[in-house]
């Protein structure tokens, strides 16, 4: 192999295992912050950072038997308005009592801000002062999703271009592979090392956004080793010579 054919090779293993942790991040972000995660997360940050705040608890339990039972009697649902939130609760679970009420505000909330139609890009969105909730939202899984598939795109194609680069062809799995095994360490344990550098304030907010590292981890590691145990299959198996043998055959 030439000088010149081995530092491409060389750039791109490099390159490539920057994309696997690129990737790797992408992802963890992407399934993280599907609405069932966000929801699991989320709900008691927002009860202790926004409805707290807004002293929604308090005016729930205080408005519960003076209006909300007495208005639910001849309504099917009761909405008010607290510092710029609006709140629409069925009266089936007004009749479930305040704590209902509560949690049912709550889950709303959440949802709201999750699909809501952010009318921007998503790094405009900080301009337009969205932060943090436009992060947790169904935009912001969408655009880590997307960019997840495209350095999948890029990593197949350098794949691709590392098989042809290298001398013997069945080491290109088993490089894959170690790339892959290494680039899922750092995903075993981010979000309890990020949270050692975080206001216990924020922890449960930022564990929203790598509740799925685990997952993450797992799916490089085992694709690693599929492919570490795909190079190691075909170091037993002359795979170049059964290449070779199968164009002979298509040559006669």
């Amino acid at each position: 192999m030439g000088f010149i054919r081995k530092g491409v090779l060389v750039f791109v293993c490099i390159f490539m295992f920057i994309l696997i942790l690129v990737g790797n991040s992408f992802l963890t972000l992407g399934l993280s912050l599907k609405y069932e995660n966000v929801k699991g997360e989320l709900v008691p940050v927002a009860k202790e950072m926004v409805l707290g705040s807004a002293n929604i608890d308090d005016k729930i339990k205080s408005d519960f038997d003076s209006s909300m039972k007495i208005y639910c009697q001849t309504n099917s649902e009761f909405t008010f308005s607290q510092q710029g939130y609006t709140f629409v609760i069925p009266c089936s679970v007004v009749a479930e009592g305040s704590d209902a009420v509560v949690a049912y505000g709550v889950d709303s909330f959440v949802k709201e801000i999750y699909y809501k139609n952010y009318d921007c890009d998503f790094w405009k969105c900080f301009d337009e002062s969205q932060f943090p909730v436009f992060l947790v939202s169904e935009k912001a899984q969408k655009y880590w999703m997307g960019k997840f598939y495209l350095i999948l795109i890029i990593f197949i194609a350098l794949a691709g271009l590392t098989y042809l680069l290298v001398e013997n062809k069945e080491n290109a799995p088993m490089i894959l592979g170690i790339f892959l095994v290494i680039g899922s360490l750092p995903f075993l344990a981010i979000g309890k090392i990020v949270s050692l550098f975080l206001n216990k304030t924020y922890i449960e907010l930022v564990a929203a956004f790598f509740s799925s590292a685990h997952s993450v981890f797992l799916i490089s590691l085992i694709f690693g080793l599929v492919l570490l145990g795909v190079g190691v299959g075909l170091k037993f198996w002359d795979f170049e010579e059964f290449i070779r043998e199968k164009f002979k055959g298509k040559k006669k």
